[in-house]
């Protein structure tokens, strides 16, 4: 059976996370071919444009596509109107690749270091990124440390590498997408999901497709329970805390391991930041939910 799916070649991210999708149902179908068709547009850094979505919409409900690849963290954020209008089906949400957040330094000390969480009297380094998010974040992370932003991943690591900054920080999903992730004289931090609470949706593909009932069942094979319950739990979890109304900015992180849930959630005011977990039966999410959003409104 014939797919064809749309892709921009000259958007590194969006190759990468369409074909690894691809392989992913090719594994599944091996019945199944793509006939790969390109969607001219914006050439992306290394954030997913945020147009790809509204292109791959346009080339489904027109019919020059059958599938599109998109970010469901993107996903989240767009116009509910302007795609499902259009006879466009979410047919798969993939399983949560790395969602944590990474920091790269070189292998040789920099200036006075990096302190996670601590003030020191020594002076600040200078970090890199091409995540608005995390620029905003950096600080509730790393303490004594001045974060700036450009739009390339790339041209962050070029800083780094001629010693223009003391790191880059990224997602380590877009860091092994780019195949940046084992760099030799480097060194990786990773930054647990407990710590950095990454945006819903973070490290999962969304897989739309036209309603086409051949290409549904095909490509429906890929799609992850756990990765569609966490989505629901942790969009849960943020819209109770965000009616207490007390919070400039809400995330949540679920995961499922086994028959165990885990719910991370952080909230920030101001130049304040509060972390709180809690965990239990995967067939209780509401309790688990309730129990973390009880903990956290007793902080406030």
């Amino acid at each position: 059976m014939e797919i064809r799916l749309g892709i921009r070649d000259t958007d590194r991210l969006c190759r990468a996370q369409t074909e690894l999708v691809a392989s992913q149902i090719k594994k599944a179908c091996p019945e199944v071919t793509f006939t790969r068709r390109e969607l001219a547009g914006y050439i992306g850094g290394s954030e997913e444009d945020e147009h790809w979505i509204t292109d791959v919409v346009n080339a489904i409900s027109q019919g020059r596509i059958d599938m599109g690849v998109v970010s469901m963290k993107k996903l989240m954020k767009a116009e509910s109107s302007v795609i499902w209008n259009r006879g466009i089906n979410l047919t798969a949400i993939t399983r949560r690749r790395d969602a944590r957040t990474v920091l790269i330094t070189k292998k040789q000390k920099t200036k006075g270091g990096l302190s996670r969480g601590k003030s020191q009297a020594r002076e600040t380094a200078v970090l890199y990124t091409s995540s608005m998010d995390i620029k905003e974040r950096c600080p509730y992370v790393y303490a004594d440390t001045e974060c700036l932003y450009d739009n390339s991943l790339d041209d962050c690591l070029i800083r780094l590498h001629n010693d223009e900054c003391d790191g880059v920080i990224t997602q380590a999903d877009i860091l092994r997408l780019y195949k940046y992730n084992h760099m030799k004289d480097y060194i990786y931090d990773y930054i647990p999901t407990s710590i950095y609470v990454p945006e819903t949706g973070e490290a999962m593909s969304a897989v739309l497709t036209s309603t086409d009932a051949d290409i549904i069942d095909m490509v429906s094979r890929v799609s992850d329970e756990n990765a569609v319950k966490c989505i629901n739990i942790e969009s849960d979890t943020i819209q109770r805390l965000n009616v207490r109304g007390y919070m400039q900015m809400t995330r949540a992180m679920a995961s499922i391991e086994d028959d165990v849930l885990r719910v991370d959630a952080c909230i920030y005011n101001h130049d304040r930041s509060l972390h709180r977990s809690n965990s239990g039966d995967v067939n209780s999410p509401k309790t688990v939910i309730t129990n973390l959003v009880s903990d956290i409104i007793s902080k406030i």
